[in-house]
């Protein structure tokens, strides 16, 4: 019963979707019985009368016939019109799609073209942000921060770089830039280098840092995709470690950087994300989370670094919760290299 209630339901739709050519079918349909009751009755009628009617029969056929015309070329109106309808959104949709092509296509060019000519400008500027030891507020470290000249965010940078097929390069080419720093910073203190997935798994990154000193050199894994296998990482990451170069996962706690995702790599460095950072010293759970942090750190063996330490009272209760280093406005901000040399980096305690 439901499926005949459904069938039927289904019936109606159509019918009172196409309720006018239904109404000129049934229009068609009448007037032809009407036609061949006239015709049979005006032939009997000829007969009848001994044919004084019989010369006005072809002439009785053809207006009935004609009449009986009259729907299908209303049907045929009505279809050609939904058709032309039909054809003008589809050849409206194409027109957007195309257009919407022709953008990209256009935009493309624009970002590899600007991509470009960062990379023959020699890559990013570069910039350097001190690391401190919480409890001694001694630099231990810088992290290598680009910068572009339009003043847009690097990750977005990157990320348009990686669009357009150059973002290995891009990277690369920050690496080399960085690496210029090696020479000025003192023998114990390490310089870090932001890179993607990608770039870590690159052969050209680890001829780059053997013209380095690579045992000084951090590289702090940042991503914006989920990683699904971590095989090629693991082994990308053992080779560089038997060269010295030690790994960072940076953002920890936000993002990708979860928890497995710090324990399948087994990073030397956690970098708390800033966001978890800020504030803490006002927030019981994130507090508890600093806490946690600091045992889990332990436990693996890696330094834990909390970012964007900004006042007083955050460094305070870091140190007292345990977390050994530090880098934020608090202790120095981003800086060129030249004034690295000049102006030494101290901690407001």
């Amino acid at each position: 019963m439901e499926r005949l209630t459904s069938v039927w339901g289904r019936v109606r739709r159509r019918v009172w979707n196409h309720r006018f050519e239904a109404l000129a079918m049934v229009t068609f349909m009448v007037e032809v019985a009407a036609a061949g009751a006239a015709t049979g009755a005006s032939a009997w009628l000829g007969r009848f009368l001994g044919g004084a009617h019989a010369a006005g029969l072809p002439a009785d056929v053809f207006l009935a016939f004609a009449a009986c015309w009259i729907p299908l070329c209303v049907i045929d109106y009505r279809r050609c019109n939904r058709e032309t309808a039909l054809r003008c959104r589809v050849e409206a949709e194409l027109e957007r799609e195309a257009a919407a092509n022709r953008a990209r296509e256009e935009e493309f060019v624009a970002v590899r073209l600007a991509v470009e000519d960062v990379l023959a400008c020699g890559g990013p500027r570069i910039v350097y942000q001190p690391i401190v030891e919480m409890a001694t507020g001694a630099v231990v470290g810088y992290e290598a921060l680009s910068r572009f000249a339009d003043g847009v965010v690097p990750s977005e940078w990157f990320a348009r770089a990686a669009r357009v097929g150059l973002g290995e390069e891009l990277e690369l080419a920050a690496v080399r830039s960085a690496l210029v720093a090696i020479e000025a910073l003192t023998p114990d203190v390490y310089l870090s280098i932001n890179v993607s997935p990608q770039t870590l798994c690159s052969p050209r990154l680890l001829q780059e840092l053997h013209a380095s000193s690579p045992r000084r050199i951090v590289l702090e894994l940042t991503e914006h995709s989920a990683v699904e296998d971590y095989c090629e990482y693991r082994a990308a990451i053992a080779r560089l470690r038997r060269e010295g170069v030690r790994l960072a996962v940076d953002d920890a706690g936000a993002g990708y950087a979860s928890f497995r995702h710090i324990v399948d790599l087994n990073p030397d460095i956690i970098k708390i994300d800033g966001s978890l950072v800020q504030g803490a010293h006002l927030d019981p759970s994130r507090r508890s989370l600093m806490i946690a942090f600091v045992s889990f750190a332990s436990d693996l063996g890696a330094s834990l670094v909390a970012e964007c330490v900004e006042v007083e009272p955050e460094a305070e209760a870091l140190r007292g919760w345990g977390v050994g280093f530090g880098q934020g406005w608090l202790f120095g901000r981003p800086a060129e290299l030249s004034a690295e040399r000049s102006v030494p980096v101290s901690t407001r305690r």
